[in-house]
C-alpha cells in the first residue's frame, strides 16, 4: 500500500533556491538525520529524536560517533564520512574545489513521528542553520525512515532561501518527498551512502558531484544516479 506521508509529500510544489555564484567560493554545510553526533555529547534517544546536536567545523571522523539502530553500521561505525562526510568537506575546501566550511554543522536522528519533525525540528534547525549563512547545505540520511526527515529538512531549508543538495541512498522515498536536488549512487545503501569505509577518494568524488549539481541545469525534484564502479 502507498504511504500517505510521502503521497502527501508529492503532492507539494517544490521549493528551489538557485545557486549563485562559484562553488570554489562557497561555504558549505554539512546536515544530516542520521544520528551523528560528537563523543562529548548527550547521546540521541534512538527510537524517538526531536532534538539536535552541533557539530563543529573543526570536527574530525574521529571525534564523532553514532547513535542509531536502524540502519546496518558495518561501515559507519569504522567511518562516519559515509553518512557525514566532514573529512572529505575540509579536503575539498583544502583543494579550492569549495570556498570554506561554515563553523557550524548539524545532526539530527531517527523519529517515526514525521509531523511533530516537520512542524517542529524541521523548521526551528532550519532557521538555526540560516545563521551560518551557507551558500550551500548537502544532506544525508541514515535508515528509510530518515531520508524521509532529510527531505523534510531539506525542503525548510530550501525555503529559507539556501540551495541545497541530498545523497540518498532511498531514491524512492527522496523523489517521492519533492526535494529540490539529490544525487544517488548506484550501489549505495544506509549506512554508506558516500561508499564504503577508508575510501576516501570515492567519498570525495561522490561529494563534489553532489555540490556539482548545484551549478548544473534546475532539475528540481529530479533524483540523478550514478555509477562509480
Amino acid at each position: 500500500m502507498p504511504d500517505p506521508t510521502a503521497l502527501g509529500l508529492s503532492r507539494l510544489c517544490i521549493p528551489f533556491t538557485p545557486f549563485r555564484g562559484r562553488l570554489d567560493e562557497a561555504a558549505v554545510c554539512l546536515v544530516t538525520t542520521a544520528g551523528v553526533r560528537l563523543r562529548t555529547q548527550a547521546a540521541f534517544n534512538a527510537e524517538h529524536e526531536l532534538g539536535h546536536r552541533v557539530i563543529p567545523a573543526s570536527a574530525t571522523s574521529a571525534d564523532l560517533t553514532v547513535d542509531d539502530i536502524h540502519y546496518d553500521h558495518a561501515c559507519v561505525d569504522v567511518d562516519r564520512n559515509c553518512v557525514f562526510p566532514i573529512d572529505r568537506l575540509r579536503a575539498l575546501a583544502s583543494a579550492g574545489k569549495i570556498g570554506a566550511l561554515t563553523e557550524r554543522h548539524f545532526a539530527t536522528a531517527f523519529t517515526a513521528q514525521l509531523r511533530d519533525f516537520a512542524a517542529l525540528t524541521a523548521i526551528r534547525l532550519a532557521q538555526e542553520i540560516a545563521v551560518e549563512r551557507p551558500q550551500a547545505v548537502v544532506i544525508t540520511g541514515g535508515c528509510r525512515m530518515c531520508h524521509r526527515t532529510a527531505a523534510t529538512l531539506q525542503r525548510a531549508i530550501e525555503m529559507q532561501g539556501i540551495p541545497t543538495v541530498a545523497i540518498t541512498a532511498e531514491p524512492e522515498e527522496t523523489e517521492q518527498s519533492r526535494v529540490p536536488r539529490a544525487l544517488c549512487p548506484r550501489g549505495s545503501a544506509p549506512g554508506h551512502v558516500l561508499g564504503p569505509a577508508g575510501d576516501a577518494e570515492l567519498q570525495g568524488r561522490v561529494l563534489l558531484d553532489a555540490l556539482e549539481l548545484l551549478t548544473g541545469a534546475p532539475r528540481p525534484g529530479e533524483v540523478v544516479f550514478r555509477e562509480y564502479r
